[in-house]
């Protein structure tokens, strides 16, 4: 009876790949794999300015940067690096920020850029972005012992300051020293999620209050992950929800950090329109930019969203967009 089960099963298999074989004739199909646009895989979305209106946690790991930056270029006529290193979430780039912005920084240094580093590591490219930077004209790609010659001479007695996850890049660089970015404090962590989790207007409820503190130590001091947790609880008011949160099995998953399980959970407590629309984005190369208008109209055409009473399927869209932002 199981050979005989088998065999229908792979018969079936076998008519499902030729249905597959036949529509790849029928509709013209081609083998291969699509190339990324070089200009899309090399954009990413980190600039100096500072998005978020308060940041908590920070003031200690600021003044150490901001001391190795003043101090190391009083007393050196070569390029001096300082890597700040840290897990995903931990607000490295807001660090970045944040002392970029510092007015004894700016008062030091005559020229200050900001400079992103791809997945599409392009020697040519990062060195000619330095110059363009600094120079304020188009760069002229030469060869790469000129171009490297130039950017020294530019940047002698300089200091860059590297955000990276990978301790790897501090060796690489040759760096002086490294700043390992630690956690947020619980308390600041509770800050971020209750910015999130309680509305302005909304009474906070102690059993929620003391719920949410747990799940914030969870959170292992990643600001992303107490913001994400904080506006997923914002549209959940009850214990048992804050409960199910707190006592998910993804918190003791092997091998796993802080952040992983947070994000897992943001996603799990979507509703099923939502998880949907929000996996349609995967269609989007990692960092392009997406258009808030373009995203809900392939929504419509792919029937992920429809029309509701009184509200038509773009408001509907516009409802979608809103509250994945906020998550």
């Amino acid at each position: 009876m199981l050979r005989r089960k088998v065999g229908h099963e792979l018969n079936e298999i076998v008519r499902r790949l030729d249905q597959i074989a036949e529509d790849k004739n029928k509709f013209l199909l081609r083998e291969g794999v699509r190339e990324r646009p070089t200009e899309v895989a090399e954009w990413r979305q980190t600039s100096p300015t500072i998005v978020s209106p308060q940041v908590l946690g920070r003031d200690a790991a600021k003044e150490k940067v901001v001391e190795f930056l003043l101090s190391r270029t009083r007393n050196s006529e070569f390029l001096s690096v300082y890597p700040i290193v840290g897990l995903g979430g931990l607000g490295k780039t807001t660090l970045a920020q944040l002392v970029y912005h510092d007015e004894r920084v700016s008062s030091h240094f005559n020229l200050k850029i900001w400079l992103c580093i791809s997945e599409t590591f392009n020697v040519r490219r990062i060195l000619c972005s330095i110059v363009q930077s600094i120079t304020k004209n188009e760069c002229k790609v030469l060869e790469l012992p000129v171009m490297e010659e130039k950017v020294k001479g530019l940047l002698q007695g300089a200091s860059v300051l590297v955000s990276s996850c990978d301790k790897d890049v501090a060796t690489i660089m040759g760096a002086y020293q490294t700043h390992d970015l630690s956690g947020l404090s619980e308390d600041d962590c509770w800050s971020l999620f209750k910015q999130r989790a309680f509305r302005d207007d909304k009474e906070e409820d102690e059993e929620l209050v003391k719920i949410g503190k747990e799940i914030v130590s969870k959170c292992g001091g990643s600001p992303l992950a107490a913001k994400a947790l904080g506006g997923l609880r914002r549209s959940k008011n009850t214990r048992n929800e804050w409960l199910e949160v707190k006592e998910s099995s993804l918190w003791t998953l092997p091998n796993e950090n802080h952040i992983l399980p947070a994000l897992r959970l943001s996603y799990l407590h979507l509703t099923p329109t939502l998880k949907q629309c929000f996996a349609f984005c995967a269609i989007f190369p990692k960092d392009t930019r997406i258009s808030e208008q373009e995203l809900i109209h392939l929504w419509m055409a792919n029937s992920l969203i429809s029309p509701r009473a009184n509200l038509d399927a773009e408001e509907v869209g516009n409802i979608n967009w809103n509250e994945l932002c906020q998550k």
